[in-house]
């Protein structure tokens, strides 16, 4: 059996490899991965896995083999060459749909340290597995082990009640986004509390296929939950953008990760409008929006959140008003070679210290 596995990721790797080129892309698997793939143990989980990515692999032909290989052969195609480099233990990263992104970066910074992890959207409580909690307000009951990533705005977020606290207080450590959230907790909670920022992760290494673009140009998006404060800010723009014939594109809370993408794509220029007067920087909608490499401009954070706006000035436009943000967007569409000099400063790889850090932070 063990061999017939083998053959049947051998032959599927031969098949990908077709052609003149074969000799020298094999030669490039080889430089990648050196070692044979008939040394590997196949178990039944590591087998499982490999067929979970090999149906997600299926569309490469020669072509698409040579022009994905080397950003591939860094994250899904390591399944193929190497499963034995993973460690037995395994994670469950629990997320809502408002969740996709970071939880893809996770699940790649997990990887890269050697752990295989699912994705969920419902928790099964008598799981073995440690659990890494994106949202744990949204969990009616809680795993035994977990891990929780602290998301919400301490002091601004109506969900951060004293259940959301007892749930850090029983976790194994908590992180938390911002380093301007923690203080804000109780000194109990701040013992199990680490600051581990969003990553910037560049949308290719998180998913092997790519977004189609929307039938239609975007000169200006925004999306995002509706609030009273928010709604107030995008009807000011979106009036404005009417008069000058700039193509303005508002989504609300309908749509999310791959739906939303081809959004993103056709966009020009993406706003980033606080939920909330006062609010610390939403870097999980802004790592999403450089993940695709796109220009934003972004309300300033609260005074206190000077770490995330000195960690993010040189890749984002931040203004100070609302006419500002106007004013803004109109000289970026004149002008789409400022655009290009602000996104050309987007981290193109992923930071060796989110991989180094993650793998400090799990509970080994």
């Amino acid at each position: 059996m063990e061999e017939d596995k083998e053959d049947k990721v051998e032959n599927k790797i031969s098949n990908n490899i077709s052609g003149s080129s074969k000799h020298e892309l094999l030669n490039q698997k080889n430089q990648l991965f050196p070692f044979n793939i008939k040394n590997i143990h196949w178990n039944d989980s590591l087998y499982d896995y490999y067929e979970k990515y090999n149906q997600d692999l299926t569309f490469l032909n020669e072509e698409d083999y040579k022009e994905h290989f080397e950003r591939l052969g860094a994250f899904q195609l390591r399944l193929y060459f190497e499963p034995s480099c993973f460690h037995p233990k395994k994670y469950i990263i629990f997320t809502t749909k408002w969740g996709i992104y970071i939880s893809k970066t996770i699940q790649y910074l997990l990887f890269k340290n050697g752990f295989l992890s699912d994705i969920v959207f419902q928790i099964d409580p008598q799981s073995p597995h440690t659990h890494i909690i994106l949202f744990s307000q949204k969990v009616q009951q809680f795993p035994k082990k977990f891990i929780i990533y602290q998301l919400e705005q301490k002091d601004i977020s109506h969900w951060v009640d004293k259940r959301y606290e007892t749930s850090i207080f029983h976790s194994i450590k908590t992180w938390d986004y911002s380093l301007s959230n923690i203080p804000k907790f109780p000194k109990l909670l701040q013992k199990k509390m680490h600051f581990f920022p969003i990553p910037i992760i560049p949308i290719e290494h998180l998913y092997i296929k790519t977004f189609p673009t929307h039938n239609q140009p975007i000169d200006v998006l925004f999306y995002g939950s509706p609030s009273a404060y928010r709604s107030n800010i995008v009807r000011y723009i979106a009036n404005e953008c009417s008069r000058y014939n700039i193509r303005f594109v508002k989504i609300e809370g309908s749509l999310f990760g791959e739906k939303l993408y081809p959004y993103i794509q056709a966009s020009k220029i993406v706003l980033n409008i606080h939920n909330y007067p006062n609010a610390i920087l939403e870097t999980c909608r802004i790592n999403e929006l450089l993940a695709f490499k796109k220009c934003v401009i972004s309300q300033k954070p609260d005074i206190i959140d000077v770490h995330n706006y000195n960690m993010y000035r040189n890749y984002v436009f931040f203004v100070d008003s609302i006419q500002e943000m106007f004013q803004k967007i109109v000289n970026l569409l004149k002008h789409p070679e400022i655009q290009e000099q602000m996104i050309h400063n987007i981290p193109k790889q992923v930071s060796q210290w989110f991989i180094n850090e993650i793998g400090g932070l799990l509970d080994n």
